[in-house]
């Protein structure tokens, strides 16, 4: 039997892959916005907010620490509760974490929606302007329908909010750069 030699391949210049393709590493597909990143970054975010908020009217104005809760949770059970500082009870915790664990999730979501894709530090510094606006709709627009938030206007509030849009976005970014990169490599540009 003779022996055949295999036909040489044409040279083909081509720009070389990614370091992580180069690897035998797939990259995971770039789908997008990430709803469940956006989500878990709202719930983050959202307890955060009532931790803050809680601790610093405590600290620093002297107002009962359920006062917070009390308004959000008016939103769904009415006025009626907000003058007793005793009508904190479970269904008044429970009104008001499940509205603020909702309005968290949407605010957190539009605010994923705005920064999908940025670099983390830009995320989070329109995070912060995002809460900050927050506030803003929340403690000036909405009181039209909802009076006695204005009571709680003042800069405890204000970094209150600032501090969840800034977690909100770090958060998701966190979230999201973790998701794209390749399993066992750095992080991908």
């Amino acid at each position: 039997m003779s022996q055949t030699k295999p036909m040489p391949h044409p040279r083909v210049r081509a720009h070389p892959p990614p370091p992580a393709i180069r690897r035998g590493v797939p990259l995971p597909p770039d789908e997008g916005f990430d709803w469940s990143a956006s989500g878990w970054a709202g719930l983050g975010a959202g307890a955060a907010f009532i931790v803050i908020q809680t601790s610093f009217v405590s600290m620093f104005s002297g107002d009962a620490n359920t006062d917070a809760v009390r308004q959000i949770a008016a939103i769904a059970l009415g006025e009626s509760i907000l003058p007793k500082p005793t009508s904190f009870t479970a269904i008044v915790f429970l009104a008001a974490a499940g509205v603020h664990m909702i309005l968290s999730l949407i605010y957190a979501r539009v605010l994923a929606a705005i920064i999908h894709g940025m670099r983390a530090e830009k995320a989070i510094t329109i995070g912060a302007v995002f809460g900050a606006l927050l506030y803003g709709v929340n403690y000036y627009l909405f009181t039209s329908l909802f009076p006695w938030f204005a009571v709680s206007r003042g800069w405890i509030t204000l970094f209150s909010h600032i501090a969840f849009g800034a977690l909100a976005a770090g958060i998701y970014e966190w979230l999201t750069v973790a998701n794209r990169r390749p399993r066992g490599g750095a992080p991908l540009a």
